[in-house]
Order: structure tokens, then sequence, then C-alpha cells
């Protein structure tokens, strides 16, 4: 969590540890976004290891998309292609 939390700070991401752990909708509206955009980072890496560890599918571009489209679910940049690759 509390990498999660550190890492999305590098895209403007503003909360803090105790504001992820709360159910959304019990966090402030104005910081919805930046706690989903956290919870969509964790849920991102727990579906890649999942993939990796437990169906024991490759580390492939494949799965990045995957990871891609869970991180990008409704946060600011859903939008910009979630699950692809850019073509510019």
């Amino acid at each position: 969590m509390t990498e999660a939390n550190k890492s999305s700070r590098i895209e403007g991401t503003n909360t803090t540890v105790e504001e992820d752990l709360m159910p959304l909708e019990e966090v402030s509206p104005e910081k919805r976004n930046d706690v989903q955009a956290v919870k969509n980072y964790i849920d991102a890496m727990n579906h890649g290891i999942h993939r990796i560890m437990v169906d024991e599918f490759p580390f492939t571009g494949r799965l990045l998309q995957e990871m891609h489209k869970i991180l990008l679910q409704g946060v600011r940049g859903d939008h910009k292609l979630p699950g692809e690759f850019r073509r510019s």
C-alpha cells in the first residue's frame, strides 16, 4: 500500500495511506480520483503477480496491456486508450 501511494505521487496523486485504506465513499469528493488511482495501481500489480505466479502466464506485452487497462479504469487518462500501446 505504501509503495502504491508513493509511486502514484510521481503522477501527481496526493493521498495518505489512511485515505487509501478507506472505502471510496468515505473519502472526501476532491480526493476520490487520487484514491481510485492508488487502488487501481494496487489492483494492476496484484493482477500481474497473480497472472505470473498462479496462472504461470509469461511477462509479455499482453500482460502489460492488461495491467495498463486496470490502472486507468475510472481515473484521469482513462480516455487515452487503456490497455493499448502508444502509436506515436
